[in-house]
């Protein structure tokens, strides 16, 4: 491992793997510092952060029985110039023996599943908030209408968009993307590549004002703080599993009832300048999640640039920590019969042309998935379309336009004046686990990608090194079976 390489959670169950060894070749004359990183990390049951850490010292050895789901561990990132050196390997059982566990319990299995009920799982277990109903274009047309005259037409449905749309969202969005022009631009990219980043999406005014403690650019004792708190100010709590994601994640319930978020100095109670920015960047995005994101006007703004209706949406709020966060790819990507429209609002600590260079991490990545199983096509194609219908005879969740479902790159869209910015790099994949597009982190840029079967997602480790935090509002939208087709 040299600086930067680290190794995320896992547990080694594998196969027949019983025994895992760890034989340390590290300098013998110069004892190797906790400074340098580098360190087994060992973490007990149903916790985010390691209870145990072991230092890498000359000709020792570390062993440890291999049990499914429990022996969790990680080698820390090396932050140092000297390489930690190390031979690492498996005893195994012998064939004819018995498992003590099911392979399916192990996390690599978990991470790996494709079956239904395991992705079920793997989805109501990372996401706290429900699906929600939208009710943008569904009164205009059926799920069986397209919004094109014509599958050959390549122009966007502007009639889609009407004028009282445009006033509503000029409120908060740059006002260049509800220009006619742009949107064909926008559409054009989206057809051609399936994705595109907006930039700047939100009107500068209305952003929270970055104090002398920035949240995304922290230094210091800042940093520390935020490094070593598994909660930050009023609403910010550490999520887990580690095997398959670490970072700060904001629900403003914690604070006060949705839809009735104020960002007004009044309302911070926080112990310190960092905790108040945080409450305060949290507080922001869930009301611009509560009045645009899953408004009316703004699903109508999406039908225009993509072509497709989105029936049902869910968002989570995170912060990513360099030294520390991550969230791996998870399952074997989006079922059949199922399609999706990541909505991703991006804000970030440095500078756009330090992150495109640095290869720190930090970045959205989609990959290729191995194919679902053919027996489980039918019942998962079921599971899509109940977002759908689950969701008609529910309660209002959090105003009139939103209903609670069951619980259950290089882009070239460019103004002549450039104030548009790309942050996507797009890959031709060939094999599964190949990279199809990667996403930088940016400052106030929206990224919209979409996501069909057999492809899934995941936010790579942001490293020590990297230019800053990585602070996002992210959002998945089910999509309507006829949009999704053309």
């Amino acid at each position: 491992y040299v600086k930067g390489n680290h190794l995320l959670c896992h547990d080694d169950h594998i196969g027949s793997r019983r025994l895992s060894f760890i034989l340390y070749l590290v300098e013998e004359s110069s004892p190797w510092d906790a400074s340098e990183g580098g360190r087994l990390e060992l973490y007990p049951k149903n916790a985010t952060s390691p209870s145990r850490w072991i230092l890498p010292k000359w000709n020792s050895m570390v062993v440890f029985e291999v049990k499914a789901g429990k022996t969790l561990h990680a080698v820390e990132e090396v932050y140092g110039d000297r390489p930690r050196l190390s031979i690492s390997g498996w005893y195994h059982r012998p064939q004819s023996a018995k498992q003590s566990l099911p392979i399916e319990s192990s996390s690599s299995s978990f991470l790996s599943s494709s079956s239904r009920e395991a992705l079920k799982k793997s989805e109501e277990h990372l996401h706290s908030s429900p699906w929600i109903h939208l009710r943008g274009l569904a009164s205009h047309l059926s799920p069986e209408d397209q919004l094109f005259s014509s599958p050959e037409s390549r122009d966007p449905p502007l009639e889609v968009l009407s004028s009282q749309d445009r006033e509503f969202l000029s409120h908060y969005i740059s006002p260049f993307l509800l220009q006619n022009e742009t949107i064909r631009r926008i559409h054009q990219e989206l057809l051609d590549s399936s994705s595109t980043v907006l930039k700047p999406f939100l009107k500068l005014e209305s952003l929270p004002r970055q104090n002398q403690f920035p949240l995304l650019l922290p230094e210091g004792s800042d940093e520390k703080m935020l490094l070593s708190q598994s909660s930050l100010g009023c609403g910010w709590h550490e999520v887990g599993p580690p095997h398959m994601r670490r970072y700060l994640q904001f629900d403003a319930r914690s604070k006060m009832s949705l839809g009735k978020s104020e960002v007004g100095e009044r309302d911070l109670h926080c112990a310190s300048k960092l905790d108040a920015e945080a409450e305060r960047w949290g507080l922001f995005l869930s009301k611009i999640r509560d009045e645009l994101m899953f408004s009316e006007q703004f699903q109508r703004f999406i039908a225009t640039l993509t072509g497709i209706r989105t029936i049902a949406g869910r968002a989570e709020i995170r912060l990513f920590r360099r030294g520390r966060d991550y969230r791996v790819a998870i399952g074997k990507g989006l079922p059949n019969g199922t399609a999706r429209v990541d909505i991703t609002l991006l804000f970030s600590g440095g500078k756009d042309i330090e992150w495109e260079t640095s290869n720190t991490g930090g970045f959205d990545a989609y990959v290729v998935g191995p194919s679902p199983d053919r027996e489980e096509q039918g019942e998962n194609l079921q599971w899509q379309r109940s977002i759908e219908s689950e969701g008609e005879n529910q309660q209002v969740h959090m105003n009139d336009s939103l209903t609670k479902l069951s619980d259950s790159e290089e882009a070239a869209i460019c103004r002549t004046d450039d104030a548009m910015s790309t942050g996507m790099k797009e890959q031709q994949p060939s094999n599964s686990g190949d990279t199809l597009l990667t996403v930088d982190p940016s400052f106030n840029a929206l990224s919209i990608v979409f996501r069909d079967a057999g492809t899934t997602r995941f936010v790579k480790y942001l490293e020590k090194e990297a230019p800053g935090n990585r602070l996002d509002l992210t959002m998945e939208f089910a999509v309507c079976d006829a949009d999704a087709v053309t």
